[in-house]
């Protein structure tokens, strides 16, 4: 069955009022459904009224956007007009048309999806430099971005950078970015009219701020000449093992411009500039890897690595919970690598006194068949540990 609905804001919620309403001072937040079973039908209802009427978000000036199902979660990325109190009711099915209900006149909505909109007067804020205004741009076309912090409240290291086209959801692109800051990007090779960049990052007081770029137009450079990516990968590797770094750089771009959904160039890209110690331009990489191939976990553990460098703990062990539903012992020297990720996670979870994290990050460990056998009795002994100090 398809429930159990809550809610979650990348935002401090202020002290709840009289009313139980949460204080959202942001206009863009999230929605997020769990669900045990896959979700295919998505629909989200909202009341200004407490309940008495409801209306489906596009009625109600409300934007909504879904992501895919993943993990026994779905999120509704939501933006309302204007401040004021909203009311939401996800409404989710599965492929068989099995839907929940809509919402009745005088249905109250769960307590945690109750909120009141208030922006601030002043708040940080984050604004684009480049690109600034509408522009054209060609797929596969080397762009610098350029944003930076109105105030100087940022966390340092929050920034993350997004991409959508034509509506769908947001894409990362990379995070671990300073709140003021540039980035060279290879545009994508996709014919739009509304490309659109996102910036954002949290403050020290964990205040979400985000900033979109106007929609951009982007033409498509060629077809894919798969023959000839192959030929430059090949070379690529060469150089890259050579330790030619600029060379081997070249040629892997040269191999995605010829063929843009080229998983592996992706993955090798992302590992030489993690060998630079560039670990947010290794990240985007990974990104990319993943998502031109998402059954394949190597790109997801080596994003992983990168993000635990990077201190993002959170999305490391979400990938790595990804890598291994995806199956990360059909490799070995991957299984190594997630179970050692895993244990770096666990160590600095101990040090910060995060049980959660930390027993987490060991029991994932001891998923994965093919970790190192050190790692996995070390895993092993901090969860014996755990047990002995919680009785």
């Amino acid at each position: 069955m398809l429930s159990a609905v809550a809610f979650v804001l990348a935002l401090q919620a202020a002290p709840e009022k009289a009313d139980d309403r949460r204080l959202v001072t942001v206009r863009e937040f999230v929605v997020k459904v769990e669900a045990k079973e896959a979700v295919s039908y998505k629909a989200l209802w909202v009341s200004r009224d407490g309940g008495r009427t409801w209306k489906p978000a596009r009625e109600a000036g409300v934007t909504e956007s879904w992501s895919d199902w993943a993990a026994g979660v779905v999120r509704c990325s939501v933006r309302v007009p204007e401040d004021g109190f909203y009311d939401f009711f996800p409404q989710i099915g599965d492929a068989l048309s099995n839907r929940g209900p809509e919402p009745k006149a005088g249905q109250a909505a769960d307590a945690r999806l109750r909120v009141d909109v208030r922006q601030p007067l002043k708040v940080a804020h984050l604004e684009w430099e480049e690109p600034k205004s509408t522009v054209d741009w060609t797929g596969g076309q080397n762009v610098t971005l350029k944003w930076h912090a109105v105030e100087p409240e940022f966390r340092e290291r929050s920034a993350e950078i997004q991409y959508s086209t034509d509506g769908e959801p947001w894409i990362s692109i990379t995070k671990g970015l300073e709140p003021t800051g540039t980035y060279s990007w290879v545009v994508p090779n996709k014919d739009t009219n509304q490309l659109r960049l996102r910036v954002r990052a949290m403050t020290r007081g964990s205040l979400e701020s985000a900033s979109e770029t106007e929609a951009i137009l982007v033409r498509v450079q060629r077809k894919a000449n798969i023959v000839q990516a192959r030929a430059l990968y090949d070379r690529a590797r060469v150089l890259h093992a050579q330790q030619r770094v600029t060379e081997a750089r070249l040629k892997y771009q040269e191999a995605i411009a010829a063929w843009p959904d080229f998983a592996e160039v992706y993955n090798d890209l992302g590992k030489l500039h993690s060998e630079q110690r560039e670990p947010a331009k290794a990240l985007e990489y990974f990104i990319r890897s993943r998502k031109v191939c998402p059954s394949d976990p190597i790109p997801v553990v080596n994003a992983a690595r990168t993000e635990t460098e990077l201190g993002l703990l959170d999305d490391a062990l979400g990938d790595l919970r990804d890598a291994i539903a995806l199956g990360v012992d059909g490799d070995e020297r991957t299984s190594v690598l997630a179970g050692e990720t895993l244990w770096s996670i666990a160590k600095t979870s101990s040090l910060a006194k995060d049980d959660r994290r930390l027993r987490e990050s060991c029991e994932l460990i001891l998923r994965i068949r093919q970790a190192a056998r050190p790692t996995r009795a070390k895993a092993e002994q901090m969860l014996e540990w755990l047990k002995a100090g919680s009785k």
